[in-house]
């Protein structure tokens, strides 16, 4: 049987090969099967038996494998074109993913992501919102209240401060510089954290949100005017001194502002009167940056724009009601009229 043995060494290579298609090797398996035949035909009978039997079954098994090839290739075939669809199916854009609501979805070359929107927690398909009052205390600032809210939070001013953009914390509202309180319009607004006082200026009294004038006694020449008092303009342009000496004659004195209000008031008077429509510059009491009292002067308080005060010059309002009452400064020997008030 060595040429059994032979012809199964042969066939056993044949199918080791790769090179050739299973077509070409199943052609090749016949033709050497029948070289053997051919070779042997003068021997016994059940060789040529064996080998028919053999040539059936080498048949079927080749036969079964390339059927079996074919549908491995189909299966082949069928994987790649699921995969390339894969690859192009944006499931972030066509809302085929799992992603949580509270979640980001995340194309990716194969698939896609998921990752929890900012201020959560969690893998992408369940987020957790984090409180971010309770986790910082002090992440609002002082002067404020922390409001969790889902993924993110808020901070909410205290009554009497507002939130500062420059900063992002809470600061105190200047009620009375940005006008935003109740006071009487004969009162003195003072800011204080949080909130204002009201007190009504000189010669009122009240509650300083209500302020009711008293009674001024002034005596000729001087003319009570609310909310600034008993004032008097001299008829006559002298210096500063003279000017001075003139008001003390008469029972008063220069004008001196009680503070920024006392001044503005000054002002507003001259603006809805023609008290003064005559008169241009008065002497003030104020004499090298401090006012006759004592009290120094803020340009920024009495009026804006107030240049600073120097030595050997003396401040003088302005009666023109298109100057807006600024306080100016000249040598003191200057002549200007002066403007006089009574003590009450």
């Amino acid at each position: 049987m060595g040429y059994v043995t032979s012809l199964c060494v042969g066939l056993l290579c044949l199918f080791a090969r790769g090179s050739k298609s299973q077509e070409s090797e199943l052609s090749e398996i016949l033709s050497l099967i029948q070289a053997l035949t051919d070779q042997y035909t003068s021997e016994r009978t059940e060789v040529f038996s064996k080998l028919e039997e053999m040539k059936t079954e080498l048949i079927q098994d080749v036969r079964e494998m390339i059927d079996g090839n074919k549908v491995q290739a189909t299966s082949v075939r069928h994987d790649l074109a699921n995969l390339q669809q894969l690859l192009e199916t944006d499931e972030c854009a066509q809302m085929s993913h799992n992603c949580s609501a509270d979640a980001i979805c995340i194309d990716t070359r194969v698939s896609f992501r998921c990752k929890c929107k900012p201020g959560l927690t969690g893998d992408g398909y369940s987020c957790t919102d984090t409180d971010e009052c309770a986790a910082n205390e002090t992440i609002c600032g002082p002067n404020s209240v922390c409001q969790n809210t889902l993924g993110s939070h808020t901070c909410e001013c205290d009554e009497g401060y507002a939130m500062k953009e420059s900063s992002g914390t809470c600061e105190d509202i200047d009620e009375c510089r940005e006008g935003k309180n109740n006071c009487s319009t004969y009162a003195i607004c003072e800011n204080l954290p949080g909130g204002y006082n009201c007190t009504c200026s000189i010669h009122h009294e009240g509650d300083g949100f209500s302020c009711k004038g008293i009674e001024m006694n002034c005596t000729e020449p001087f003319k009570a005017v609310r909310g600034i008092g008993c004032i008097h303009i001299t008829e006559e342009s002298e210096e500063f001194d003279q000017g001075r000496e003139s008001c003390k004659a008469l029972g008063g004195d220069l004008f001196v502002a009680d503070n920024k209000d006392h001044y503005l008031r000054l002002a507003q008077h001259f603006r809805s009167t023609d008290q003064v429509s005559d008169v241009k510059y008065m002497w003030v009491g104020v004499k090298e940056g401090v006012w006759l009292s004592g009290r120094e002067v803020d340009p920024a308080e009495e009026a804006p724009e107030n240049p600073s005060m120097t030595s050997e010059k003396c401040s003088y309002t302005d009666g023109d009601p298109g100057e807006d009452f600024l306080l100016w400064t000249d040598p003191c020997y200057y002549e200007w009229r002066s403007l006089c008030q009574q003590e009450i």
